[in-house]
């Protein structure tokens, strides 16, 4: 492969850890780099930086907050590195500081790490102690000091010193594992017990590579080889030219996720339209065939023809239907002499019952002629008439045609205008009418 990761030791490269008040994601940009200016006495002008940002609840103070780990180094290291590279023939594709590099291995390969506890790392070489401090997977704070072995306990490891740094910044000591991974851990590890007063394991790296690691640079080369493996350690990266970042990729992920689900959505509604119109179809052709024999009518002719014959055949439909369900005058008249009061006489009485197909206007008439005559006088006479007007409006057998319909007029009688020596009217001539529309 041609493609190569650059892990920058510290004296290269600046590795920072600090906390901030907790706020919205939309102010990391401006807020984080203003914030690491108070840590890093850089021009940041001249550099380039990259850094993870961590939540995580405050006990003390009972507040969120974000945990930073910041990485800067110089431009110029970065374009040598570039332009060195590329006259070898080879592929830059990641700058990163070597705190990552070596946690990156450490997490790969140790088995007994548990993730939620913080973890320090303590390497020993001939002349210095290496201790790279962990949070939840990442590398928080790296330091290095000058030992001697012949000094033993009294050698000065400052580990409990850089717990106490990071304790202040979360308000609690996370650190619950502490490992030597040294050959000589068994020489090393009570020196550690005694500075950080806690039960420290041996752990030899060299075990699981078959050979000595000598220091972190060589575990920062092996463990910058694992960036695009092992995934679980932050991506913090000072470079990212030649490969697209994190946010780029879930971008273009989520682009194609909705472009497959708009053109899901578009293959379920084509489906639909042709299933839909493939069961109109044939419900047409059901309709079409049924009809058959009713439609052959209407061929050949235009709206405004169909229109026409349409109202012609309803107007039949009118005539048959009032040529075979006339008024029943049989009914009524059977029931009239039931209805007319004893002081009332007909004289006379006619129906008319239209049977023209032309006009479906004409009223059906019932028109009843007589006298009333109570010999109490016109009062009685005209309430009479009126108790047998209001009679008709609600007989049951003269619904059809009276309800509502029933009119009465009076005259006197004419030609006997007395019955005995106080000249008293005879009585009180009435037509009542009964008019109702044909349907």
């Amino acid at each position: 492969s041609k493609n190569v990761i650059v892990s920058l030791a510290p004296n290269f490269a600046i590795h920072r850890h600090f906390v901030i008040q907790d706020m919205p994601r939309k102010y990391w940009k401006q807020a984080i780099p203003l914030q690491a200016r108070k840590y890093i006495h850089y021009p940041f002008e001249h550099g380039v930086y990259d850094y993870y940002v961590y939540p995580f609840f405050a006990n003390l103070s009972k507040t969120k907050r974000l945990g930073i780990v910041f990485s800067l180094t110089s431009k110029r290291i970065v374009n040598l590195l570039e332009s060195g590279f590329k006259s070898l023939g080879l592929n830059l594709i990641s700058v990163e500081t070597s705190p990552f590099s070596i946690y990156r291995l450490f997490s790969q390969t140790d088995k007994e790490n548990v993730q939620e506890k913080g973890c320090i790392y303590s390497n020993f070489t001939e002349t210095n102690g290496q201790f790279l401090f962990a949070i939840n997977n990442v590398p928080v704070l790296m330091r290095e000091v000058e030992i001697q072995r012949s000094l033993g306990l009294r050698n000065r490891l400052e580990i409990n010193n850089s717990m106490d740094f990071i304790s202040k910044q979360l308000e609690k000591n996370p650190f619950e594992d502490i490992a030597v991974i040294s050959d000589d851990g068994d020489f090393w590890a009570p020196i550690v017990e005694n500075d950080v007063k806690r039960n420290v394991r041996i752990w030899k790296i060299s075990d699981i590579f078959g050979f000595k690691v000598e220091g972190f640079a060589e575990i920062a080369a092996i463990g910058a080889c694992l960036k695009f493996i092992n995934t679980k350690v932050p991506d913090v990266d000072l470079y990212k030219r030649n490969r697209s970042s994190e946010e780029e990729i879930r971008g273009t992920l989520t682009i194609w996720k909705l472009a497959a689900m708009i053109f899901g959505l578009f293959l379920l509604w084509t489906c639909y339209v042709q299933v839909s119109t493939f069961l109109i179809g044939a419900k047409l052709k059901a309709q079409q065939s049924s009809s058959a024999g009713r439609v052959t009518d209407f061929r050949g002719l235009s709206s405004e023809q169909i229109e026409n014959k349409v109202s012609a055949m309803s107007s039949d439909v009118k005539t048959l239907s009032t040529l075979m369900h006339p008024v029943s005058y049989t009914e009524k008249l059977s029931a009239l002499p039931g209805l007319l009061p004893d002081d009332m006489w007909l004289s006379s009485l006619s129906i008319n019952y239209p049977y023209s197909t032309k006009s479906f206007k004409e009223k059906n008439n019932l028109s009843l002629a007589g006298v009333v005559s109570s010999l109490k006088g016109t009062e009685k006479d005209l309430a009479i008439g009126n108790a047998f007007r209001i009679i008709m409006d609600n007989a049951p057998k003269m619904a059809d045609i009276c309800k509502g319909q029933a009119k009465i007029d009076y005259a006197f009688a004419e030609g006997e205008k007395t019955i005995s020596k106080k000249d008293l009217v005879v009585g009180m001539k009435f037509t009542l009418r009964c008019e109702k529309e044909s349907e």
